[in-house]
């Protein structure tokens, strides 16, 4: 479980822990605007790079500082996330096999370790608590009561659908789909007089 403030590290205020370089942010500009998945944090001098939702879900990662909520950067030192990859080597994903699974059910007794993408496709919960900032994911085996598996398919199609949409092709789509709900709709009724026909001919 990632959480958006570590335990301060000496009795002063939080934010306080040392640190000696931070993942800076970046957006892909190649993602839609605003999509889950378009914040990146990388380190120049690590060469290394991570989705925000993939270091926020990481069991092992701790922000060591508050986040600068009005700006939305999260603090990641670029030790702990490179501590958090070598633990990931060590851990195989449940889902694809591969390793690099540094996303676990939050279930201690479970054994279930993912890539945040695989726990998606898994239909595994997602939870975040913005009160705690805590991020947590639960295998499908214990889904809090109450809560919907994830949808992979809806958060991936969604900008896609957008695109469509703002092409003109969903109009064209849905009149596809209308039509062929009439003509089934009308083979049913058809159907349906000739079984009536039929029974009264008995």
């Amino acid at each position: 479980m990632a959480q958006e403030t570590a335990p301060p590290c000496s009795p002063v205020s939080r934010g306080d822990c040392p640190i000696i370089e931070k993942m800076e942010k970046r957006t892909c500009a190649l993602c839609p605007k605003g999509h889950e998945w378009s914040q990146i944090y990388f380190s120049p001098s690590a060469n290394i790079a991570a989705h925000e939702n993939c270091l926020l879900y990481s069991s092992g990662l701790v922000e060591c500082e508050a986040p600068d909520l009005p700006n939305t950067v999260r603090n990641f030192d670029v030790k702990s996330v490179k501590k958090e990859i070598r633990r990931g080597r060590r851990l195989k994903c449940s889902f694809c096999n591969n390793k690099g699974a540094t996303v676990g059910c939050d279930v201690q007794s479970c054994t279930k370790n993912y890539h945040l993408s695989c726990a998606m496709e898994d239909h595994a919960i997602l939870q975040v608590d913005e009160d705690h900032g805590t991020y947590k994911v639960f295998c499908q085996k214990h889904t809090p009561e109450g809560q919907e598996p994830t949808q992979l398919d809806a958060a991936v199609k969604a900008p896609f659908l957008k695109k469509c949409q703002e092409a003109g092709l969903l109009t064209e789509l849905f009149e596809h789909i209308l039509e062929n709900m009439d003509s089934i709709h009308g083979r049913l009724v058809d159907e349906t007089a000739s079984e009536s026909g039929t029974e009264r001919a008995f």
